[in-house]
């Protein structure tokens, strides 16, 4: 009997790892409606894989990055220079927007590239590169929402750029939940469980 008992918990808490991912919004995102309205779309599979749920994920979050920073330049092309501050302000939440769509392209592309990695040192190595873009890509994007908050455009355009933006930032936010769940997942078929 006891020769059955890890093989049997391994297989039990392979199918909870499994199953778990078809409900990866709800537990593992911080904006679990978000989440699941923007994956519910490009997901086919009932039971999306770890890998699955982290890459649509991110292609959301990049989509969203791309969009929020089209609408930023064509409003920042609407402006002047003259016009001090809100110039200024929107300026700098471009750039952070800017930024935030290159790492979250270099993010995508290492998890895309490396994610069948079969040497765990490597693969986690790679892994902790996606992690860090994400990371750094929602830091930015909160930097935006800080810089147009504090800026002294008027109530509607600050919030149109505002609720643009923290749209972008609850997609980015869901996109490291999920690249971090599937890191967690791929340390466990590994058989390495430390953090």
């Amino acid at each position: 009997m006891a020769r059955y008992t890890i093989p049997l918990l391994l297989l039990s808490l392979s199918i909870l790892l499994l199953a778990g991912s078809a409900n990866g919004c709800r537990r593992t995102t911080r904006y679990p409606k978000a989440c699941e309205r923007a994956l519910s779309m490009y997901l086919n599979s009932t039971y999306p894989s770890h890998q699955q749920l982290a890459q649509v994920a991110l292609r959301v979050s990049l989509a969203r990055a791309k969009f929020a920073q089209a609408y930023l330049t064509k409003l920042a092309s609407n402006y002047e220079e003259g016009h001090g501050l809100e110039f200024q302000a929107l300026g700098e939440c471009l750039d952070q927007i800017k930024d935030s769509v290159a790492q979250l392209r270099q993010s995508l592309v290492e998890l895309q590239k490396y994610s069948q990695e079969r040497v765990l040192d490597n693969f986690m190595w790679h892994m902790s590169n996606a992690e860090t873009w994400t990371s750094t890509a929602l830091t930015d994007q909160m930097g935006c929402v800080e810089a147009i908050s504090t800026s002294l455009y008027g109530k509607q355009v600050k919030a149109v750029i505002e609720g643009r933006v923290t749209e972008v930032a609850q997609a980015t936010s869901n996109a490291l939940a999920l690249l971090n769940q599937f890191i967690m997942a791929q340390r466990f078929v590994h058989g390495n469980h430390r953090p």
